[in-house]
């Protein structure tokens, strides 16, 4: 069953027309690892969970392995539109519609890649585990890359500052979910080959096996041989190329969605493969971490005055210059300076802006405590166009897709969940 009256009702409770918040607490992705674990009597205390008509389905005594599959900018509008597209390979979208449960969820916010990995690793919100998204600012090293951890004219950031505290320290404050497992649960991450850290730290440290994978027929085959293992397990299986060709070439281009029909043509191929056995105890769940949006025009704020002289300085003098990404523009600025930035935004950009008091009150960034590693990054303003990418130097954005805003086409993602003999 497809639940789209969940998403209407996301979208009529929404503040404002054009802007989807994060539903924290009840639909919102960040619940997806607690209530997967559940599932498994495993999750650790204290973590979110979804609400139990996400995996009404599911007979916890039954289910021995979980199979958590995240397609990186799979959003649901991009699930209703392929599956709605008769001329479309997708079987085994289809069979989750049939015999499981398919419930959009909010992302959470930043919609962002790099705000949901530690998320979906450590189970805790962006306001725990304080990476807010592509670029932060690290005091001592500048503008940094996040995925991965580099500067801005691309280096390594241990290479260019030997000095700085290795990423973990910080970028994040989050420990792993994998090093609060059970005992006898065994945890499994499957990620592409190019991801040159075989043993991940910080958030996604202490799964018992790492897998790069070269292809996704690798993958389709790896994730086969492991579901097959006898015992307890959760596999977490990361996808990235849907949000790679959807800034590219958009996320309704014919190679977009092409690439997707195969990407799940060859999951499904090896899924069915599984022994019938096996695939009885085990649940699968098809996710993703945002959606994207095509965005129609630029504001690049480099050659406005008054931003500039706002922009905050480090010790040295130098400007601190905007961090986040085009789709959720973050400010630090020199006390009293709030007001006069956030007039020029809103009268540059069609966007909506929340100073700091704002944005804590809402719990934007998640319901729960700042720690210390969000508060070195907490932004003083941050500004969240509706259809435009905003940014503040260099040349126009060259990507069709974008994410990281609050738009309902990047907020709401699929949560979609089946026992895997009935998608064989």
């Amino acid at each position: 069953m497809r639940r789209d009256h969940v998403a209407r009702t996301l979208r009529d409770d929404a503040e404002r027309a054009g802007y989807l918040t994060p539903a924290y607490g009840d639909y919102c992705v960040v619940g997806a690892p607690g209530t997967c674990l559940s599932v498994l009597d495993a999750a650790p205390a204290g973590i979110p969970t979804l609400p139990a008509d996400t995996y009404r389905d599911v007979d916890h005594a039954e289910v021995t392995t979980v199979l958590f599959v995240l397609i990186d900018g799979f959003g649901y509008d991009g699930w209703c539109r392929v599956v709605d597209d008769g001329r479309r390979r997708t079987d085994l979208l289809e069979r989750f519609e049939r015999h499981g449960t398919v419930t959009p969820l909010t992302a959470a916010f930043p919609s962002e890649t790099a705000a949901a990995l530690p998320s979906l690793h450590g189970g805790r919100y962006p306001v725990e585990h304080g990476l807010l998204g592509w670029w932060q600012h690290v005091a001592g090293v500048g503008r940094v890359q996040t995925l991965p951890y580099l500067t801005e004219t691309g280096d390594p950031v241990r290479a260019v500052a030997p000095e700085a505290p290795p990423a973990p320290k910080a970028l994040y404050g989050v420990e792993s979910l994998y090093g609060r497992m059970p005992s006898d649960l065994r945890t499994v991450l499957f990620r592409p080959a190019a991801f040159d850290d075989p043993e991940p730290g910080g958030y996604a440290a202490g799964a018992d096996t790492y897998v790069g994978y070269r292809s996704v027929d690798d993958l389709a085959g790896a994730v086969r041989t492991e579901l097959e293992r006898e015992g307890r397990q959760y596999l977490f299986a990361y996808l990235p190329q849907i949000d790679a060709l959807s800034h590219e070439v958009g996320p309704r281009a014919d190679p977009t969605t092409s690439r997707l029909e195969s990407i799940l043509t060859s999951l499904h191929r090896e899924l069915r493969r599984v022994d019938p056995a096996r695939a009885g105890e085990t649940v699968v769940v098809v996710t993703a971490d945002h959606g994207h949006l095509d965005t129609d025009s630029h504001v690049d704020l480099s050659g406005n005055d008054v931003v500039r002289s706002a922009l905050a300085e480090t010790a040295d003098g130098t400007r601190i210059p905007p961090v986040g990404s085009p789709r959720q523009l973050q400010f630090h600025l020199r006390d009293g300076r709030v007001a006069d930035v956030r007039r020029v935004l809103e009268r540059r950009v069609d966007c909506l802006t929340f100073t700091r008091s704002e944005y804590g009150t809402r719990g934007l960034f998640g319901p729960a405590e700042p720690t210390p590693a969000f508060e070195r990054s907490a932004p003083d303003l941050v500004c969240v166009p509706r259809t435009e990418s905003v940014w503040f130097g260099g040349d126009d954005p060259d990507e069709v897709g974008m994410h990281g805003g609050l738009s309902p086409a990047e907020m709401l993602v699929p949560f979609a969940v089946a026992n895997l003999r009935a998608l064989q």
